[in-house]
């Protein structure tokens, strides 16, 4: 017959005159069936005694799933999917609750009656917590199912179960506002309030539930709250909601209390398009709060020409109507206090949700502002709402008409590489109403003036630099607009495969890094087989492999962050290739430290000594269409060698700077031509010691708190950075 081993902990049996330990499990191989691997051969557990604290380190029960443990297929409701690999385990309950605690593999548990088979309750957290499990007698014999979600290359699996005896509930709560049966309560949000009990046990949170059915049958769960009050969302119109305030003592609840209601108000002028709030004449304001006018229109306030398709219109909405009394530009603007609100323009109430006319949203609290030439006798609907989250908002509503007709614009970048600077074309596309438009940047150039369409250049500005433009209709201030930040960085120069930055080899301990960066990089053309864009922006270097590499040692190609904290590249790629036609050797993702990479080649199988080898970089999600990513930056790379024969002695005599003594007693000085940027200490086990920021060309390194030993001391200067080795008696 097949044996199948299962690994375990056997109870532990110690006795004394009052108490006993929880018996501990030892190796034993069972035949199939073997115990706990089906519901109706469970193994015998004994949880440990109330107020036992579960040992984190040492988890109480632990169990191996590799092998012998199937899947049962009783899955619980804790889980959505296929539970996995599962044990079971029998007890007799001596409390009315355990506290269970999910150690190594963070398996989940599921309670069930042992005569039935029916799940009681489960837990699937994954915190490594305490969690209270109830809801049987005591004397009730229970099945524990534990299960490992499908992971089964986690071993073992632990966990923790003690006693614990269920507190007493509380009593029931108080005074709720509003008032039992109220009526002609403001629908949308409307917050419940109570009063915690006087007596009895102390009420540590409360359970929110809410329906709309009399007989009770819909109630759902819609939140905790620590205090005596809770929001409670989607409140409908003339809708009569049931609440039940349930006050816990830790994990009892008090079920026993009464339910209370409320029947809200209908629909205020303004809630639905088809009674819309109705702007009168213009100019006009409104300062309102879409709270109280209900949610009646979701999702994305329309596929086409809203200027965003996000669930804008998932908050409570509130509708005007405008009929235009003549053939005239007007601006609609909408002072949000709240982000993720928006306005949006229809010419009939059915394009809610499916066209706009108009639109302006946004994230932030800016004013949202739409410029929108109307036609007389047409009716137009306006539209305000929000993001589910944060669900209402007070704004002000301003629409007034304009005097004039914007002008459009182009605005283009023009490079000028060899002195690393830019201009802008800025092109005059329509004149709209105006006879002259003034033109200005944010930078304090000279103001200049366009009375035609044309091309206007203003510049240069050093690349990396940001400038917005300014126009303004001479004739009327009231027509302006203001360009987004116009930027352009010259792309580096070892931007291609043919142009690529020569690297220095250096030695593994005493690598020589060189600083390179992605911004502004382009596309090669060159694919690389790793990372998530591999045919993306690049830059490229340049290494002879040391002609002196012993055959079968290792050549090693990393990157690494820059060290001065400075950039804002934190992921890259790191391919080899034997040549700029695309021949890879080898290609890395996040073999190095952090998010960067690390190719290590040796000599013979990969490359020969004395061949030239091509290295290509590019941040993890540049693609080849994307100019500049907010994760572009500074990185540093290097070429070493693990080979006796590339001596770190090399460097001894560096001429960017010289140090003494070596041995060293207490203080090691340091001598350069240029400041010293950075200057790090480390142990043989790449640990750092030590690490300071001189920007000095001499400075004194104080290493009498340092254990005797080698150690290598990093040293950056113009973002060359070398390493030396220095023995500290």
């Amino acid at each position: 017959m097949k044996k199948i081993t299962l690994l375990f902990l056997l109870l532990a049996i110690a006795f004394n005159a009052n108490s006993f330990a929880t018996p501990k499990i030892s190796n034993t191989v069972f035949d199939v069936f073997m115990n706990g691997d089906v519901i109706s051969n469970p193994i015998a557990i004994t949880p440990s005694s109330e107020n036992t604290t579960c040992n984190t380190s040492t988890y109480t029960f632990s169990y191996d799933f590799s092998s012998g443990v199937t899947d049962s297929g009783l899955d619980g409701t804790c889980d959505g999917s296929n539970t996995g690999l599962d044990m079971f385990f029998s007890w007799t309950a001596t409390t009315d609750a355990l506290i269970w605690n999910d150690g190594e593999g963070n398996p989940g548990i599921i309670v069930r009656d042992a005569s039935t088979g029916n799940q009681i309750t489960c837990i699937d957290t994954f915190a490594s917590a305490d969690y209270v499990l109830s809801g049987w007698s005591i004397g009730q014999n229970l099945i524990l199912q534990v299960y490992d979600f499908g992971t089964s290359s986690v071993n073992p699996l632990s966990f923790c179960l003690s006693e614990y005896t269920l507190p007493d509930a509380p009593n029931c709560a108080t005074n709720p506002t509003p008032s039992n049966t109220s009526t002609n309560i403001t629908a949308g949000i409307v917050t419940l309030y109570w009063s915690e009990a006087t007596s009895g046990p102390t009420t540590t949170s409360y359970d929110i539930y809410a329906g709309v059915l009399p007989d009770y049958s819909d109630q759902v769960l819609r939140g905790n709250s620590a205090t005596p009050n809770f929001d409670l969302t989607d409140v409908g119109f003339n809708q009569t909601v049931y609440w039940k305030i349930v006050p816990k003592n830790g994990p009892t609840g008090n079920t026993n209390c009464s339910y209370w209601s409320f029947t809200s108000a209908g629909a205020p002028t303004g809630a639905l398009c088809t009674d819309p709030l109705i702007v009168s004449s213009i100019p006009y304001n409104d300062v309102n709060n879409t709270n109280g006018f209900g949610d009646d229109y979701d999702g994305s306030p329309g596929s086409t020409g809203c200027g965003t398709t996000d669930t804008f219109l998932n908050g409570d909405d509130v509708v005007y109507a405008y009929t235009a009394t003549a053939d005239t530009q007007i601006s609609i603007d909408l002072d949000a206090i709240a982000a993720y609100s928006g306005v949006f323009v229809y010419t009939d109430c059915t394009d809610i949700g499916t066209a706009c006319i108009a639109g302006a949203s946004d994230d932030t609290a800016n004013i949202r502002e739409i410029d929108l030439v109307v036609t007389n006798g047409t009716t137009y609907y306006i539209v305000i709402s929000t993001f589910p989250q944060p669900q209402t908002t007070t704004y002000t509503l301003d629409i007034y008409e304009n005097s004039c007709i914007n002008s459009t614009f182009n605005y283009s970048t023009v490079e000028d590489c060899v002195n690393n600077q830019f201009s802008i074309d800025v092109e005059v596309t329509d004149m709209g109403s105006a006879s002259t438009i003034n033109i200005t940047d944010d930078k304090g150039s000279t103001l200049q003036t366009a009375t035609s369409v044309g091309t206007i250049t203003f510049g240069p500005y050093q690349f990396g630099e940001e400038v917005t433009i300014d126009t303004v209709n001479a004739d009327d201030s009231t027509c302006f607009s203001t360009s987004s930040p116009l930027t352009f960085n010259c792309a580096p120069e070892n931007d291609n495969c043919s142009t690529a930055t020569v690297v220095t080899s250096s030695v593994i301990g005493a690598e020589i890094w060189m600083t390179g960066t992605t911004v502004s990089n382009t596309a090669s053309g060159v694919i690389s087989t790793c990372g998530s864009n591999g045919s993306g922006r690049d830059t490229w270097f340049t290494v002879t492999v040391p002609s002196n590499l012993i055959a079968g040692t290792n050549y090693i190609i990393a990157t690494q962050a820059d060290p001065s904290g400075t950039s804002a590249l934190t992921d890259s790629v790191l391919s080899i290739f034997s040549d700029c036609s695309g021949t890879e050797i080898a290609c890395d993702d996040d073999s190095g430290a952090g998010n960067f990479s690390q190719i290590t080649l040796i000599e013979g199988t990969d490359v020969v000594a004395g061949q030239v080898i091509y290295l290509r970089v590019n941040e993890y999600g540049a693609s080849a269409s994307k100019v500049q990513g907010p994760q572009d930056g500074t990185f540093q790379i290097s070429a070493a060698a693990l080979n006796s024969s590339l001596s770190i002695d090399r460097f001894n005599s560096n001429a960017l700077f010289s140090y003494y003594p070596n041995p060293v007693n207490n203080t090691l000085t340091l001598k350069a031509e240029k400041k010293i940027s950075n200057i790090s200490v480390y142990n043989m086990i790449g640990q750092e010691v030590y690490k300071n920021i001189p920007n000095s060309v001499n400075n004194i390194l104080d290493m009498s708190n340092l254990q005797s030993g080698a150690y290598f001391v990093k040293v950056t200067i113009d973002n060359v950075t070398e390493t030396v080795k220095v023995i500290k008696n």
